[in-house]
Formats: structure tokens, sequence, C-alpha cells
């Protein structure tokens, strides 16, 4: 298991090209990015969001120009190059109500678009994960490769605590996700910080399954 994990709290904006500014900034809210790398064969993107007033949160997946998102059932995305040779599935998930959609070359918003360089772009398909206005949120993202994936929610949130199962040709692993709010020592802003267990199942036709805790209220890069 590879993970690593980040923090964003400097606020968020509409960056005004002309100078070169952010405008109408929003300075009450906290983000935090889990990534693992489960080496059964997928990955786990988990981001929690948390603001001292209500926001719509949108959680974005930008693609290359020459790859195809489709939109299945239970919040799954199919990405595909042209040459149709290789795919991930995507699965988003969270702690309220998604909706889904895929944009591409969107003028307003600006949305959807690729660009190598300056005075260059190029119309690329992104997916937007929305959720209802709330203080505090939690996206749970599950990118494998090919259909054999899935996850659900197996616990409610309760106490900021949810369970999430990940089922796949490995067999079944359970992520338990601990959500807090704490002070950040020398700001007012709320911190939102997440503790993390994944109990893998048993490998190799073994009995005992593995329990790993990660990320318990620190943040640094780790390489288990």
């Amino acid at each position: 298991l590879d993970a690593a994990s980040g923090a964003y709290s400097d606020g968020y904006g509409r960056l005004n090209t002309a100078r070169g500014v952010a405008e109408a900034l929003v300075e009450d809210v906290s983000h935090e990015r889990h990534v693992l790398f489960v080496k059964s064969g997928y990955w786990l993107v988990i981001d929690g969001l948390s603001g001292a007033n209500e926001h719509r949160f949108d959680l974005l997946y930008h693609a290359p120009p020459d790859v195809d998102m489709t939109i299945a059932a239970q919040n799954t995305v199919r990405l595909e190059n042209s040459a149709k040779s290789a795919a991930l599935q995507i699965q988003v998930k969270g702690t309220a109500q998604l909706n889904l959609s895929v944009v591409r070359g969107a003028d307003t918003p600006i949305q959807g678009w690729w660009s190598l360089n300056h005075h260059h772009k190029a119309p690329s398909n992104t997916l937007v994960a929305q959720a209802e206005p709330a203080c505090r949120m939690l996206f749970v993202t599950l990118i494998a490769v090919g259909p054999d994936y899935s996850l659900q929610q197996t616990s409610p949130t309760s106490d900021g605590e949810s369970g999430w199962q990940i089922s796949g040709q490995h067999g079944l692993d359970l992520l338990q996700v601990s959500s807090k709010i704490a002070a950040q020592a020398g700001n007012d802003k709320p911190q939102f910080m997440n503790n993390l267990k994944l109990t893998r199942s048993p490998s190799n036709g073994g009995a005992n399954s593995e329990e790993l805790v990660l990320f318990d209220n620190v943040r640094s890069s780790n390489e288990m």
C-alpha cells in the first residue's frame, strides 16, 4: 500500500486574468485529500471539505482530449482512449447525494478544456460530481482498471463516521473514515481532519485480515 495526503485552506476564488488576482475569495473552507494505492489493483481518493458556512462543493476529474467519458449506473464512469486499447473505471460516492455530469468545451462557466501551452486550448472531457450545499462534505472515489470493482457505503454517516466497502477480484476491503473538525493553531479557520482505517481481505486464501491505520491526525506522505 502506498499513501499520501495534503491539505489546503488558503481560500478559493475566480481568477481575474487581466489583474492576475482572485476575486470574491472564499476563505472559510478547508480541504484535505488522501490518496491510497492498494496494490491489488485500485486507487482510493478521499476528499474532505469543511466550511463555516454552506457551500456547493464540486469534485472535478479532467481527462486528455482523446479520452471518452461515459456515465453508467451507480455513479460509475468509464474512461477509454480513442484506440479502445486502455480503460479506467471511476466510481464517485459521497456523504450526500451527488449529481454526475460530463462537461466538454463549455464557455459559461469555462470548463472542459485542455491546454498544452499559452494561447492553445482543445476541448476535453471533465467529470463533475456536484453535491448539494452543505457545511461539510466527504467524497470517496474508487479508480480501477476494468469493471470488476465496486464501491458502496456500508454504514450511514453519523458524528463524522462512515464506512465504505470495496469489492473486486481480491475480495472485500473495508475503509472506515472518521472526520473531525479541529482548531488550527494560530488560525481561526476550521480544520478538517480525516482518520482512515483500511481493513484488507485475507490474501492468497489466508484466514486473517490485515488492518491498517492511516493518517491518524497527521499530514505527511507515507509509504507502507
